[in-house]
């Protein structure tokens, strides 16, 4: 099952999640896909997650806020001493 399925059937798809659990399960899978790509769950191990939790630690925490054409890597690298972002 890849990802985005995952988040549908598990998440969106769940009558006992609400609706603040479903915003912010999307917002962090839409960032996660931005990042690397939809994935089989399966392959989705440590090393992929040590990485996605690294990249959140470094994005600034207006992202979001502002329209912005850079991608999660140069949004990172813009504001390095802001690491207040959480999804």
């Amino acid at each position: 099952m890849m990802l985005s399925g995952a988040l549908k059937r598990f998440v969106q798809d769940n009558p006992h999640a609400s609706a603040d659990t479903k915003k912010a399960t999307q917002r962090a899978v839409d960032l996660f896909l931005q990042a690397f790509g939809d994935a089989p769950v399966s392959i989705i191990g440590g090393e992929k997650a040590g990485a996605f939790r690294d990249l959140l630690f470094s994005l600034p925490a207006s992202l979001g806020k502002r329209k912005s054409s850079l991608t999660l890597e140069e949004e990172a690298q813009r504001e390095p001493k802001k690491r207040l972002y959480r999804p």
